[in-house]
């Protein structure tokens, strides 16, 4: 890997565009002072991310755009590209040939891509990360900084040592480990609190649910006992009841005998009446008619004239309709055009999502490969430690038969001496003696090793237990990790769409992502909402939360003109310094009113510099609990607008508004409100999860108790067995000797030859045991090694294997961001096409109208002839009914004589009904007073118990006695009573509570597992750097005692650590001693001593780990012609190392294979020329 060459325009001197080719060897970069030489060193800095302007020499970074001259004007942006060889495939990415690009506007925005896709400054770091050649590498010497790396600031030379080593990124791992490690001890205090909690609370809980229990179970019967007492009460009454009706049945029959009579003279005399009231009514009538008709007459001419007035209006109205009509296909056309619009755009993010996550399922594919490759390893790891283990149990065994044998061949070898040797014949009885103590050890050995067996039995069930829940808790755990996850990753796409601005018109998110100097924010941002308001100041503000706050409106028309020029929309602006709020406030009766909330702005928490503008946009509202309590406020007082916290809104002038929107993907403030709510869940998952592994950790802390207590008892059981084998086998050595002893006389010539035999037969089984005992332990030797080895592989495995899964959540979030954003999308097409439908139902509505109208003018047109003709038909009518008037009065005056003749008769039989009306009002009294008893006991069913009285009937029990159950109806009653207050609420409690605790105390356990892996971790980490830190430093020690003697022809310098255990917060000397002078502290060396010995370090740091490309910048101005030569010489042993110097020394020149000039021929532009040096130069 090396640079091909850099392209400037715009930065610092270098106005015009630039390019600079750089060679594969060394490349140097000349020029007068002040040219712009080491712009072009700052300019490589630049672009690969350096972020201090100090370090580029200037104050702030807008700096490093060409400022512009007297006779040139300044750029607006400036632009650097680094282009990188990568045929060797250094750079982990598969690109022959890589281009780093980073633009910075004038504005403050800076952009920055890689093969011309956009991309952060984090990209760029990790592309280059422990190449030695970012901002931060040991590649980059700056001008001036050579003699930084051997100065008292220690963090300098750190920082070069730990870039070498390539330890950087374990101290950051090792720092989230630890930012982790201490977020779980706080939850785990959490979890422990909220279980010590809910201890205090569940006891009483349990007896509260208990007595609930008993009180449902008694409430059940005694409405088993009331209802069957009751539904008999109810029978007995209905009964007495039919009695009653059947003699009520017989006056009835008596009364309708009479009331035939009644109704037949009241008939005739109703008749007579009738055909009076008839006669009189017609003449009534006829005279009413004959009015009528002199007011028809008089109407007709007047709906003439109306007629003619709503034909006008008719008119009025169509050409209005008509006017509405095409300003309507106007809309609808606009609203068509945008739905194809956001179709093209959904269409696009369609099939980009497609292209960028088509890998998406070969990765989950890999991911269970790799999970069934590592469970294979592990089962593989697992059973050769088990042979292992068997391995070693057959060599104990084949020892102490060893041992046995051994001790049985001293036996016979001293039996044999003995006896051939004829000595001295032993003593019998002290043998027996021997024999019974030995065997009193022996069974006394016996006895503590079934005791140590029982104990060790014991703590394996202890063992499996704990083992057992440990394994419990890590289930929940793996659960609760996976919904954290889920909700982490809904929470970081919403977060994304609001940091996006995404919901907000496009002129708002223009505004916001161009970062415009004095923009405050939007209003949705600026406020904080009260849980439950959200509605109701949704409502309110409306189209103003997407308001954007400015410093003044110098910022406002500064933002106005940019949306011009980018035709980016349109957006509402409300300077800080301009924006008025109301000077009226507050109205003391509608604060009385019941539902009265507040005013708007009271309402909602903001920044104190933000009252203007709040009162602005709230100071006219008021929040109201309900829509009745609003109108009760507008009736007082109409200067307010009325907001319910349900969004309906009644205006001071009456109007009210409300309903449900369809679709609340765009509710910036319901986004806020699931952001917060996502957060809170997620807290509480991470309790959880510190509480699981608190648990875990007190878990393992008694695994691994119990494993070390199970450790030492089987160690003492070895010990045991070892003592109940050397018993044994003296018990066998002493059983020989008596038997020996007994019979020494008759038997030692056949035992002298049998103790030859034995001897051998001894010497034999012993060797055979050592060949089988060598054998197993070559086979243990092989494998430890294999274990070892497949151990280191796993390890490996699963480093991968992680690294796989992190990269796939990373997709599975951008795959998210993009569906919402398609989602997003899908919303406001259907949002536009529901628009469009109803612009579509207001265009039928407007031609109906038109219909509608035409309708109504034939119909008033037809009505004036129509009426012109009636008039003349009523003239013709009145003449008429003035005769028929004349002849109806003459028969009214007979038809009245006959009618006082039959209203006699008919008083005679009213007499008769009257008596009998008496009776049957007594039996109708009777009647209703069970009528009412039964409707009573109906409903008392219904009150007490919410059954009708057809379900009570069906809950009859045949087989209970009313006295009874009267009797054990009182005594359920009276239990009921003596339970006191009863919280049915409390079962469900109880269970949820203790649903709760159970599931908390294995969150603790889970927590506690990963107090302990991220422990590990961090170990793991220490370990890491320590081992990298250690093995760089020892080698950059001997590279730069090597260089520097080198160097100076002889002398010595060396590398010191305080403490190279802890090698991160020690200190590193550096002490040098040129030839001819005592060893001394670096500061105490001359200028170009120093230098020299700077680049010595600098050179063996580049030894130690090489980088590809290295750019120096003036490093050897302090040096004379001769160390010049030194240095640039040693330059050449870099082959492999890509060097470009920027120089004023013309020594340095010499070496050069290609050099830059570097010119300013017009003041503040630099010039560029080259010059190859293997080039003839033109003659004359």
């Amino acid at each position: 890997m090396f640079f091909k060459r850099i392209e400037m325009h715009g930065f610092k001197s270098f106005a015009e565009p630039v390019i600079i080719e750089f060679d594969r060897g060394i490349t140097c970069v000349v020029g007068p002072n002040g040219s712009g030489k080491s712009n072009i060193s700052d300019a490589i800095r630049w672009v690969l991310g350096e972020q201090s302007p100090r370090l580029l020499r200037g104050g702030k970074m807008e700096d490093v755009i060409f400022a512009g001259t007297a006779s040139r004007r300044s750029r607006g942006m400036a632009e650097v590209t680094l282009v990188i060889d990568n045929s060797s495939k250094f750079l982990p990415v598969d690109f022959s040939e890589v281009a780093i690009t980073r633009r910075m506007y004038r504005s403050g925005e800076s952009e920055y891509a890689i093969n011309n896709n956009a991309c952060r400054m984090r990209d760029i770091r990790e592309l280059l990360a422990d190449t030695g050649i970012g901002v931060d590498g040991y590649s980059l010497i700056g001008q001036g900084k050579i003699s930084e790396i051997i100065s008292n600031k220690k963090d300098s030379i750190r920082e070069i040592f730990e870039e070498t080593a390539g330890v950087v990124g374990y101290k950051t791992k090792k720092s989230e480990a630890e930012r982790k490690l201490e977020a779980t001890f706080s939850n785990m205090e959490r979890v422990q609190d909220i279980i010590l909690e809910i201890e205090s609370r569940i006891g009483s809980l349990e007896d509260e649910s208990k007595r609930a229990k008993e009180y449902l179970n008694l409430r059940d019967r005694y409405k088993e006992l009331e209802v069957n007492i009751t539904v008999k009460n109810i029978e007995d009454i209905e009964e007495k009841s039919l009695i009653f009706r059947e003699d009520l049945s017989e006056i009835e029959g008596d009364i309708k005998s009479l009331t035939g009579e009644k109704e037949k003279a009241e008939s005739e005399t109703v008749r007579m009446k009738d055909d009076i009231q008839n006669m009189e009514a017609d003449l009534d009538e006829k005279m009413l008619s004959l009015a009528r008709l002199d007011e028809d007459l008089n109407s007709k001419a007047g709906e003439n004239t109306i007629g003619r007035e709503r034909l006008r209006a008719i008119e009025n109205n169509r050409f209005r309709i008509n006017r509405e009509l095409l300003e309507l296909r106007e809309k609808l056309t606009a609203e068509l055009d945008n739905i194809s619009e956001l179709a093209r755009e959904q269409s696009h993010l369609q099939k980009k999502y497609e292209e960028d996550f088509s890998d998406f399922d070969r990765m989950e594919d890999e991911e269970a490969v790799g999970n069934e490759k590592i469970e294979q390893l592990e089962h593989e790891l697992e059973k050769e430690k088990q042979d292992m283990f068997s391995l070693n149990n057959s060599r104990n065994i084949l020892i102490n038969e060893r041992l046995g044998l051994e001790n049985f061949a001293k036996v016979v070898e001293k039996d044999y001496r003995d006896v051939s040797g004829e000595q001295e014949r032993q003593n019998s009885e002290n043998i027996r003696r021997e024999l019974k103590e030995a065997n009193i050890d022996y069974e006394g050995a016996k006895a503590e090793i079934g005791r140590l067996r029982k104990e060790i039995d014991r703590q394996k069930e202890h063992l499996a237990d704990f083992v057992r829940r440990y394994d419990e808790k890590q289930v929940e755990k793996r659960k609760i990790i996976v919904e954290t996850e889920k909700l982490f990753t809904r929470k970081k796409t919403l977060e994304g769409l609001e940091e996006g601005y995404e919901g907000y018109n496009y002129g708002v998110k223009f505004v916001m992502n161009r970062n415009v100097g004095g923009i405050e924010d939007v209003v949705a941002n600026l406020i904080d909402v009260p849980k439950g308001m959200e509605k109701a100041i949704e409502t309110a503000l409306g189209s103003s939360l997407q308001n954007i706050v400015c410093k003044d409106e110098t910022v406002a028309k500064k933002s106005i003109r940019l949306l011009k020029e980018k035709k980016a929309g349109r957006v509402t602006f409300l300077p800080l310094t301009t924006v008025k709020g109301r000077d009226e406030f507050g109205d003391g009766r509608i604060e009385n009113v019941e539902g009265f909330v507040g005013y708007g702005e009271n309402t909602v928490k903001f920044d104190r510099k933000y009252e203007k503008v709040m009162s602005y946009l709230l100071g006219g509202t008021v929040i109201a609990e309900t829509i009745d309590s609003a109108i009760k406020m507008q009736k007082i007082s109409k200067k307010y607008r009325y907001i319910t916290l349900e969004g309906d809104v009644v205006s001071g002038a009456g109007a009210m508004s409300g309903g449900a929107y369809k679709n609340k993907g765009n509710n910036v403030l319901e986004r806020k409100k699931e952001i917060n709510q996502l957060g809170c869940d997620i807290e509480k998952l991470s309790e959880s999860l510190e509480k699981i592994d608190g648990y875990c950790a007190d878990l393992r802390g008694k695994i691994e108790t119990t494993e070390t207590v199970l450790s030492e008892k089987k160690e003492e059981l070895d010990r045991l067995n070892d003592v109940e084998n050397r018993l044994r086998n003296q018990l066998e050595s002493l059983e020989i000797k008596r038997e020996i002893a007994l019979k020494e006389d008759e038997k030692r010539s056949r035992n002298l030859a049998d103790l030859r035999e034995n001897r051998k037969k001894t010497a034999d089984d012993i060797v055979e045991k050592n060949i089988e005992i060598e054998k197993i332990e070559l086979k243990i030797d092989e494998l430890e090694k294999g274990l070892e080895k497949r151990s280191e592989f796993l390890k490996a495995l699963k480093e991968e294997h992680r690294a796989k899964i992190q990269q796939m959540v990373d997709m599975r979030i951008k795959a998210n961001q993009v569906r919402n954003e398609i989602s997003s999308i899908g919303n406001l097409v259907e949002r536009n096409r529901e628009i469009a439908r109803d612009i579509e139902e207001n265009l039928e509505d407007k031609e109906k109208q038109l219909e509608n109208l035409r309708i109504d003018e034939e119909g008033i047109k037809e009505g004036i002839v129509s009426r012109n003709r009636e008039v003349t038909s009523l003239t013709m009518r009145k003449n008429s009914l003035n005769h028929d008037i004349n002849v109806e009065k003459s028969r009214v005056a007979e038809r009245k004589k006959a009618y006082e003749k039959n209203l006699e008769r008919r008083e005679e039989v009213l007499n008769k009904l009257n008596q009998l009306a008496g009776r049957k009002y007594e039996l109708d009294l009777r009647l209703a007073k069970f009528d009412t008893q039964l409707e009573n006991l109906k409903n008392r069913i219904w009150d007490e118990f919410e059954i009708s009285y057809q379900e009570a009937v069906e809950l009859r029990d045949d087989d209970i006695s009313i006295s009874s159950a009267i009797k054990e109806n009182r005594e359920v009653k009276s239990k009921i009573k003596s339970l006191g207050d009863i919280n049915i609420g409390a079962i469900k409690e109880y269970d949820e509570v203790k649903t709760r605790y159970e599931f908390l105390k294995e969150q603790r356990k889970d927590i506690q597992l990963s107090i302990s892996q991220l422990e590990d971790i961090i170990g793991e980490m220490d370990d890491i750097i320590k081992e990298r830190f250690k093995k760089s430093f020892d080698s950059i020690g001997e590279y730069f005692e090597e260089i520097f003697t080198e160097f100076f022809g002889g002398g010595s310098a060396k590398l010191e650590i305080d403490n190279i255990e802890d090698p991160m917060n020690s200190t590193i000397d550096i002490t040098a001693q040129p030839p001819g002078k005592q060893l001394r502290n670096i500061n105490l060396l001359s200028g170009g001593e120093k230098t020299m010995t700077a680049i010595a370090l600098m050179f063996a740091v580049l030894k130690t780990k090489p980088t590809p490309c290295c750019i120096l910048d003036e490093v050897e101005a302090a040096l004379d012609d001769n160390n010049i030569h030194i240095f640039a010489n040693y330059l050449k042993k870099f082959e492999n190392i890509q060097f470009t110097l920027i120089t004023h020394q013309k020594t340095t020149m010499e070496h050069a294979d290609v050099m830059y000039g570097v010119t300013m021929p017009e003041r503040g532009i630099s010039k560029i020329f080259s010059l190859n040096m293997g080039d003839e130069l033109p003659v004359g």
